[in-house]
């Protein structure tokens, strides 16, 4: 299980208005407390079900991270089709929380959530890298099943190669 901690931070800056280092920290304490709120889930099921428990800070942290994420950003950069999905998710997910936002706001909130998109793939290609071939996402991401079904050939292979399985849950 992957917790989204330190890349959370972006969400706090551009949705809360956070500072930098306030939503970073704020953003790690939200992942320690979800795992501690989780272990009884994981304890649950441990017979079952063998969970390993990883934070998004700690792929960061490893030697092939930025190394995937500056291939990333220049692929952002340079290819206009990948700019242009990457940059359209974070445009429907902002339109349902820009009431009231002016332009500058607005520009500022998806520079963010491309960036949150671009360090969230150089995470799945770490980990695709170390042996982990399914992602299995809440939700979908059409950029990354599009990487994954080979519509952005440029993007690193361990994301084209990645299998990306997409939750739509229903409430009940």
């Amino acid at each position: 299980m992957l917790i989204g901690d330190s890349i959370h931070r972006l969400t706090l800056e551009s949705a809360q208005g956070l500072p930098p280092d306030r939503a970073r920290e704020r953003a790690l304490e939200l992942g320690r407390r979800f795992v501690e709120a989780e272990e009884k889930v994981f304890d649950e099921y441990s017979e079952s079900t063998d969970f390993t428990v990883l934070t998004c800070g700690e792929v960061q942290a490893g030697e092939r991270y930025a190394e995937f994420h500056s291939k990333l950003r220049a692929f952002f950069d340079e290819d206009e089709a990948f700019r242009s999905s990457v940059e359209s998710f974070g445009h429907a997910y902002h339109r349902k929380r820009a009431d009231g936002i002016g332009e500058a706001e607005w520009e500022k909130r998806i520079r963010m959530s491309n960036d949150y998109f671009l360090e969230e793939f150089a995470i799945f290609a770490c980990l695709k890298e170390q042996g982990l071939p399914v992602m299995v996402y809440p939700g979908s991401f059409s950029t990354l099943s599009e990487i994954a079904k080979g519509e952005h050939p440029g993007a690193p292979k361990q994301l084209r190669d990645l299998v990306v399985v997409s939750l739509h849950l229903k409430g009940r």
